[in-house]
């Protein structure tokens, strides 16, 4: 050992700080940590490799003389720091014996962030057109009328109660049929949340004419969720048609590119709903008046210089007519009192499981469940204490 050179550990972190300490540079790296205490933000940075290979990794630290780089960043990206995002960082070495290396960062490129966003966007739009998957829902027919209509949403959100309440208050006195599938509409856990949803949805065959997938104004990184590749893919791959109603006037998202229509916000979608059923309406009465008319100037061309024969034939169409038309006017009778709206006005009620599930029998709940109780103007919900049986 005596005839060995060496140097003693200080003396060779202080040559290592020598050589480092103070160097400036920009670094693009991954968010792998991040936290605040005191008003200093403490970031860890990290590398991979393609493959995913963890390849280098470094302390960073925003001290609280430069908090309003944050502030400046997350207004400028629409994004807030944290864990798995892309960052261009400048930053300044800073090397001390004790704790070894970290970086001061003195100033964020924002428009580095938006940049790598955006690639990760056009990459999810490029895979699901691979697959086919931006065109899919366009394929389906939209019903001749949205008579039930599935509501991804959360329960508690705004522009759900403005969506309903639009529905409700509607000029035209129509009648929506919806059901809420409560979602997390925002955030990490929202893909799954809403993939969830839209799987119930069609879990039972024809329940519903179409989805609906509903969600207010907010800050820009709480609607990121919404060009997740796993939550396009299932409004995508979804067999009923999904229509979209996500953010404000300007967000547009991959969500809105693979559903099959979209608007603007819950209520623009509302205005649309009511839109399109008052344009069947009239669709139906156009219909009914054009034969009408059609009808009456047959008649007359054939009263018009014919003979008393003719004219008691055109009298017998005319009879003819008036039974048809009493027995359509009898038929929308029965369809009209057949609705089960209509029966239970008359005082009825209608048993049903929490889902919604009619109860045919006795047998159809146990003691102890809840069920409900729905009437004409509201509903009760019960729990069933015994069973007698008849």
């Amino acid at each position: 050992m005596d005839n060995k050179n060496f140097i003693d550990l200080l003396t060779l972190q202080e040559c290592i700080k020598e050589q480092v300490d103070g160097l400036q540079a920009w670094v693009k790296a991954e968010l792998d940590s991040c936290s605040c205490s005191g008003g200093h933000h403490y970031l860890g940075l990290l590398q991979k490799s393609p493959k995913g290979a963890e390849l280098a990794k470094a302390r960073a630290i925003i001290w609280r003389s430069s908090a309003s780089l944050v502030s400046y960043f997350e207004h400028e990206s629409g994004t807030m720091l944290k864990p798995g995002i892309s960052v261009l960082l400048l930053v300044k070495v800073n090397y001390d014996p004790r704790y070894g290396l970290s970086l001061i960062v003195e100033d964020i490129d924002p428009e580095y962030t938006v940049g790598q966003r955006e690639l990760e966007k056009q990459k999810t739009i490029e895979k699901l057109g691979k697959l086919g998957l931006l065109e899919r829902q366009k394929a389906l027919e939209l019903p001749y009328l949205p008579g039930r209509i599935a509501v991804i949403s959360s329960a508690d959100a705004a522009g759900y109660g403005d969506f309903c309440r639009q529905l409700e208050e509607n000029a035209y006195g129509f009648r929506f049929d919806t059901t809420l599938f409560h979602s997390i509409m925002q955030g990490d856990k929202s893909p799954a949340s809403v993939a969830e949803s839209l799987a119930a949805a069609c879990e039972e065959e024809g329940a519903f004419d179409l989805v609906v997938i509903l969600r207010g104004g907010g800050a820009r990184s709480d609607m990121f969720c919404f060009d997740d590749y796993d939550m396009c893919e299932a409004i995508a791959s979804c067999p009923i048609p999904v229509i979209t109603a996500i953010g404000h006037d300007r967000d547009f998202h991959i969500a809105d590119m693979v559903a099959h229509d979209y608007v603007k916000t819950p209520t623009a979608l509302a205005a649309f709903l009511i839109d399109w059923v008052a344009g069947r309406e009239q669709e139906w009465k156009d219909c009914v008046a054009g034969i009408r008319l059609e009808l009456d100037r047959k008649i007359a061309r054939l009263e018009e210089g014919t003979s008393r024969c003719v004219s008691s034939i055109a009298f017998a169409l005319r009879s003819a007519i008036k039974d048809l038309e009493h027995q359509a006017a009898m038929l929308q009778e029965r369809v009209i009192h057949a609705d089960p709206r209509e029966i239970l006005k008359l005082g009825y009620v209608l048993a049903c499981d929490p889902e919604g599930r009619i109860l045919k029998n006795s047998a159809s709940a146990r003691e102890g469940e809840q069920f409900v109780l729905r009437f004409a103007d509201g509903r009760w919900i019960c729990e069933l204490k015994t069973i007698i049986t008849e």
